[in-house]
């Protein structure tokens, strides 16, 4: 009754979540109309990833609650094919593929793959659990990989064109303010095409380049305000230099949108004003921005004040990569949180199905135990140094491996936890039946 009780309440909950996520007019651009695009629009990586995740749930809530496989993935294939036909029909802003019904059925034909099979999984035998184990680890590996790309130059080989304080489209409007002087290291940035390809070469050294600009705000843009862009023949962003409300962005492409993912923006807070609150500033603000693999550089002097702060790329904060919505990387307490919180969640099945893939029968085995932790650590090794060192990034920081070692010791425990109760019935019921006389 308990498991049908919490599979209809997640039914319920992911319904609901599913038709406030594709139901729901947008007011942005829809693009143009290709029903059979299989990865669609800058993002396209990003929407094959949450189509997937969206149905996931209500697959295991509909295992949960009792549906047959059949009728369960029918029904969510069903359900996401009228969703796409009254995205083209009646909601405006949408953009219907039957790329989105195949990945959403896909999803929640996994996730009703995993409520099939959810005692398998919360306690597995020990071959079981040792490939279960075993393909977490390969995953968080695959992942970190391509976290990494992500975060590793990627310009294109093209005509470059300079775009000085201009408006495009609806998300950037123009910079509310003067422009001076922008250069790429002693490069001059002009509002047209570019002589030739030394910001390529510049851009794509191991130091980097310095990205400057000297601007005098005068007002507050309503979008973002594009200060300086530079964009390849096809319109594809190469670099970007802008104000969000009183902050600086800045970015460069990057392999996360070679593969449509989320592109890593980075921030620097309190430029155009005080509290990330945009204020009327007449002052005359010196830019300055370096992108390398292994620190970005942002800096803002105006008046005998400077704002500077110098970020690490990180493998470890791949959670923004598959977001709806645009983040952008700073030194705050809520970076660090989203990643402790991501990098917790990670690790808890790699310690959970580490114990039961070592351990035997006996529920309290030190060696056992012992061997889950090598196995954790090495997949760590490589996740948290071999990766970025391969890719040229920086190394995990002490305090990612403290997070991840505690999400990982936390799944362990679980896991001991789990294992020690099925233990203790067990040896209760063999009790029993010695003690009856029957």
């Amino acid at each position: 009754m308990t498991r049908s009780l919490v599979g209809r309440s997640l039914v319920l909950t992911s319904a609901a979540a599913i038709a406030i996520a594709t139901l729901t007019p947008d007011s942005r651009n829809p693009g143009p109309f290709t029903p059979l695009c299989v990865v669609c629009g800058d993002l396209g990586g990003v929407d094959v990833v949450l189509n997937v995740l969206l149905f996931l749930p209500l697959g295991l809530g509909l295992v949960l609650a009792g549906a047959r496989p059949l009728k369960a993935i029918g029904g969510m294939f069903a359900a996401s094919l009228t969703i796409e036909l009254l995205q083209f029909l009646v909601i405006p802003g949408r953009d219907p593929t039957i790329v989105d019904v195949i990945m959403n059925s896909i999803g929640g034909a996994f996730g009703f793959a995993i409520g099939s099979r959810l005692d398998s999984l919360l306690r597995p035998r020990p071959p079981v659990g040792a490939k279960l184990l075993l393909a977490w680890s390969g995953a968080l590996l695959a992942l970190q990989c391509v976290v990494a790309y992500s975060l590793v130059p990627a310009l294109t080989r093209s005509s470059y064109y300079g775009q000085i304080d201009r408006e495009l489209g609806r998300s950037v409007s123009a910079f509310p303010g003067e422009v001076l002087e922008p250069t790429v290291d002693s490069v001059r940035i002009p509002d047209s095409e570019l002589p030739d390809d030394r910001v390529r070469e510049l851009l794509l050294r191991r130091q980097g380049a310095v990205i400057q600009a000297t601007v005098i705000p005068n007002g507050c843009p309503t979008e973002t305000g594009g200060i300086v862009r530079i964009a390849d023949a096809n319109a594809r962003e190469i670099l970007v230099l802008a104000q969000n409300d009183a902050d600086l962005l800045f970015g460069v492409r990057t392999g996360a949108e070679v593969l449509r993912l989320r592109p890593v923006r980075y921030r620097l807070h309190h430029v155009f004003g005080p509290e990330s609150i945009c204020a009327l500033l007449g002052d005359t603000i010196l830019l300055q921005a370096r992108y390398t693999r292994t620190a970005v550089l942002l800096r803002a002097a105006a008046r005998g004040r400077v704002d500077e702060d110098t970020i690490a790329p990180s493998v470890s904060r791949g959670w923004r990569l598959f977001l709806p919505v645009q983040t952008y990387v700073d030194s705050g307490a809520k970076e660090a949180a989203l990643t402790t919180i991501w990098l917790f969640i990670l690790m808890f099945p790699a310690g959970y199905w580490a114990v039961f893939a070592t351990r035997g029968v006996e529920p309290e085995n030190a060696r056992a135990n012992a061997t889950a932790a090598v196995f954790v650590l090495a997949a760590l090794t490589i996740a948290f140094v071999l990766v970025p060192e391969v890719f040229g990034l920086p190394h995990a920081c002490a305090w990612e491996w403290l997070v991840a070692i505690g999400g990982a010791g936390a799944g362990a425990a679980a896991a001991c936890r789990s294992v020690t109760t099925k233990w203790g019935r067990s040896a209760t019921r063999n009790s029993g039946r010695v003690n009856n006389p029957n």
